[in-house]
């Protein structure tokens, strides 16, 4: 019989993959009669309760995929090493606690609060490793000290860090008037992130925002022409009335997970839990999740384990049915220059995936080629 890989801590027996399955859909099954018999204060009660019994199961008893499955434009079916090595490679930021206070504040945590920030700081560092390190790189216990350079100038827990909890909140706080401990939803994390981008430009990789859902390629193209540096598109959209998506959009997600240039979806459950999600198969999301909290990422010795999902984060793999995946949702695709904007830009005119992105009908201009200054030296080192 099958037995599940040990590669997690928390497992207190072998379970066969069958019995792990069945618990989960029984899981799933209780979960939705309840929430879908309900209303109300209890509606939402049963709704919170739920996705947090869901994500301990599948925290307590991980296991990859086995069906088919897409993780961030790689196909995987019955590799669970493979897939494993791939998941464990992606940043994994989660809570912390025991930083310097935020801007205008004491709060020296973001539990409870910061995690559609912390959302949107992995889509990031996801983007700036493929750039730096290219799509086959994978981490390794011993760490590389590229990757340990790259999260210590970008993502540390400080205020000296381009990409950090505190620039993103003074940004937050001064473009959109949220308080500090202020909850963000997919979009506004968003906007906060490519601002801060703008303000303290990387030098490996720009962002371009499309808040209303519609995507202008003209204005990526426009940006390769002022800076040739690849671009983090961030495409904003909300597929469904209420917070649930509809189901209409399924069988679409999950061909967005194949392409080449995806680089994770910013979204949630139909509760109000950010997750970041870079995998998919027929019938679930996979996500990165950052309901966990740790110690501030702060010492300038860092183990490369402490923003990659496994073992020492305590981290499994964890999935959601789409019928629970919240309608609010943020898109992101790498694009390196401009012949990748027009491939990414033909994929997307294409069914099913004109069913979800809007793009603008004015054509692109005629195709120029551009040089990258290496030497500017105003643009941090990645």
């Amino acid at each position: 019989m099958l037995r599940v890989a040990d590669w997690h801590q928390w497992t207190i027996r072998d379970y066969s993959v069958d019995e792990l399955l069945n618990m989960r859909k029984e899981i799933e099954r209780i979960g939705e009669l309840l929430i879908n018999r309900s209303s109300g204060m209890v509606h939402f009660f049963l709704k919170a309760l739920f996705f947090r019994a869901l994500r301990w199961s599948q925290q307590k008893f991980s296991l990859p995929p086995t069906e088919e499955v897409f993780l961030l434009g790689r196909r995987y079916f019955e590799e669970g090493d493979k897939f494993l090595e791939d998941w464990q490679s992606r940043f994994l930021f989660t809570y912390r606690s025991g930083f310097s206070p935020l801007p205008n504040s004491n709060i020296t945590s973001d539990a409870g609060w910061g995690c559609s920030l912390r959302v949107v700081q992995m889509l990031v560092a996801q983007a700036m490793s493929q750039v730096v390190f290219g799509r086959d790189w994978k981490s390794s216990e011993s760490g590389n000290p590229k990757e340990r350079e790259m999260v210590k100038e970008l993502f540390l827990d400080s205020p000296e860090a381009t990409f950090s909890l505190h620039r993103m909140c003074a940004k937050g706080e001064q473009t959109m008037k949220k308080p500090v401990g202020t909850w963000y939803g997919p979009t506004t994390a968003a906007k906060v992130a490519h601002q801060v981008l703008l303000d303290r430009p990387a030098k490996y990789l720009q962002t371009c925002l499309f808040s209303d859902g519609v995507f202008n390629p003209l204005k990526v193209q426009e940006m390769f022409q002022v800076r040739p540096v690849p671009i983090l598109i961030m495409l904003c959209t909300k597929l469904g009335e209420g917070d649930t998506l509809e189901q209409f959009y399924f069988p679409t997600i999950r061909k967005v997970f194949s392409l080449q240039w995806f680089q994770g979806l910013c979204s949630g459950d139909s509760s109000t839990s950010a997750h970041y999600f870079v995998a998919a198969s027929k019938n679930y999301c996979y996500y990165l999740d950052p309901h966990t909290v740790r110690p501030a990422l702060i010492d300038q010795v860092l183990d490369c384990g402490e923003w990659h999902p496994g073992k020492t984060s305590g981290h499994g793999v964890l999935s959601l049915p789409y019928s629970l995946l919240n309608s609010s949702c943020c898109f992101g695709f790498l694009v390196r220059n401009e012949g990748e904007l027009r491939a990414l830009l033909e994929e997307l005119k294409k069914p099913p995936f004109d069913e979800i992105f809007d793009i603008f009908s004015e054509p692109l201009k005629e195709a120029t080629e551009w040089a990258v200054d290496e030497e500017d030296e105003s643009f941090v080192l990645l």
